[in-house]
């Protein structure tokens, strides 16, 4: 418990230090003096490292000899997730990954098993499995771990899905009817007591959003559930509590942050109610931090995957050419330069001078620039500025594990303050599966 408290500390403290740069609009990069507070010796350092080396910063740490960036990514690579890894999984037929992509093979393998073992420990073999899907893990928990299933899925169609897949594997398997059974229903703590009568453990894969603290929440109220295992993701979804002090902070953030191109605000997740936000949920940090918030930008920021881009050209290319379109945008219509999202963007263009008229149709705005001008505007105007924007995108970036932690151990920490054991482990892969972190916890 001190250690999830220790941290805690350690992560706001370095989120809130680097706040401006968590808040900032990557569309904004080349507005002057808008990524002012980055330390210009930073920029200047990494102007001499490709692309492939800013995508992989903390893995070259050592090949980094300015003091002050050193420290900066050694801090981030001490506070983002380091926990135990669990290598074991189960062997499968063809029948049982029916339908399975390899990335969702991979995770029901390792989670079933993983599942199966602490079931064993607690000594139940009753499973509730949450946000089931079409029933991939649910059905491997029954033909690999002879559990007793129910998968809840709130989306009908899922569910009936999942039981056509039972049947087919029960079929191509052989085996007989098992106690399996698929229920369609939206979650609530208050609804799933129907369905814990007997003493269970709750499971969840990549429950997403909110989903991840009503399970928590589900766990600690009802005294059937004895154990739970939850794989949270979509963290840009989940819902915040602002206390009071902290409005004046949200205001500025929300100026800050911009508008939509039909003028929507760009982060609806805060302000909910301190029952039913997802985040924070420890007592900890509500007392501790009372001004402190993440914000969807920082939240989503937490399922980003730099070291995992492919092609960085391409991907800093799109920024780059974005970003250019926010300059002009702003200069032909001052009105709108606080826009910085264009909802999906330009997906396919030819160039710039094509970027920025899509752009302008997109947001119903005519464009102003004569065609033949643009692709030279942007060389001269642009051009020089692409390898700074590439390394603020990276830099930002490297924050994403921080705040991934964050809403880990606030999870952790809220189920020790209700004196339940909580262990967190690395269950995959995270070049298959980059959400890869379980909480598993448990009564005495």
């Amino acid at each position: 418990m001190e250690n999830y408290q220790a941290t805690i500390d350690q992560i706001i403290s370095f989120l809130t230090q680097y706040r401006f740069l968590i808040d900032s609009q990557l569309t904004a990069t080349f507005i002057p003096d808008y990524f002012s507070e980055i330390p210009e010796e930073w920029i200047n350092y990494l102007l001499s490292f490709d692309y492939h080396q800013l995508i992989q910063l903390p893995k070259i740490l050592d090949q980094i000899t300015l003091p002050s960036l050193h420290r900066f990514i050694s801090d981030i690579i001490s506070l983002s997730p380091n926990y135990p890894h669990y290598s074991d999984q189960f062997e499968t037929s063809k029948f049982e990954c029916y339908f399975m992509n390899p990335k969702k093979v991979h995770e029901c393998k390792k989670l079933a098993r993983f599942i199966f073992e602490k079931s064993i420990n607690l000594g139940l073999d009753r499973i509730i499995d949450i946000g089931a899907g079409q029933g991939y893990l649910s059905h491997l928990l029954v033909t690999k771990g002879n559990l007793k299933v129910t998968a809840i899925e709130a989306k009908d169609h899922n569910s009936h899905q999942s039981e056509k897949r039972g049947k087919f594997i029960r079929r191509k398997m052989k085996k007989e009817e098992a106690d399996y059974n698929t229920i369609s229903l939206f979650v609530t703590p208050d609804n799933l007591i129907n369905y814990t009568q007997d003493p269970c453990i709750l499971t969840g894969l990549h429950t997403c959003g909110d989903l991840s603290a009503t399970c928590i929440k589900a766990f600690l109220s009802d005294t059937n559930i004895k154990g739970m295992i939850n794989v949270g993701c979509c963290y840009e979804h989940i819902t915040e509590y602002i206390n009071p002090c902290a409005q004046e902070l949200v205001e500025k953030y929300l100026e800050h942050i911009g508008k939509s191109y039909t003028g929507r605000n760009l982060d609806e997740s805060l302000n909910k109610s301190d029952e039913k936000a997802g985040f924070p949920l420890s007592n900890y940090i509500k007392i501790t931090y009372p001004c402190f918030f993440l914000g969807r930008i920082a939240k989503k920021l937490a399922m980003s995957e730099v070291s995992l881009i492919e092609n960085p050209e391409k991907t800093f290319k799109q920024l780059d050419f974005r970003a250019a379109f926010q300059v002009l945008l702003g200069e032909a219509y001052p009105e709108k330069s606080n826009v910085f999202c264009i909802g999906q963007g330009v997906k396919k263009y030819t160039d710039f001078r094509d970027f920025v008229s899509k752009s302008f149709l997109k947001i119903g705005l005519e464009n102003p620039y004569r065609d033949d001008n643009l692709n030279e505007m942007y060389e001269i105007r642009f051009r020089d500025q692409e390898k700074k924007a590439a390394i603020i995108w990276s830099l930002r970036s490297l924050m994403g594990g921080l705040i991934e932690n964050l809403i880990l151990l606030d999870r952790a920490k809220y189920l020790s303050e209700n004196s339940v054991n909580t262990e967190i482990f690395s269950i995959f892969d995270k070049t298959l599966s980059p959400r890869n972190l379980a909480l598993y916890s448990w009564k005495n």
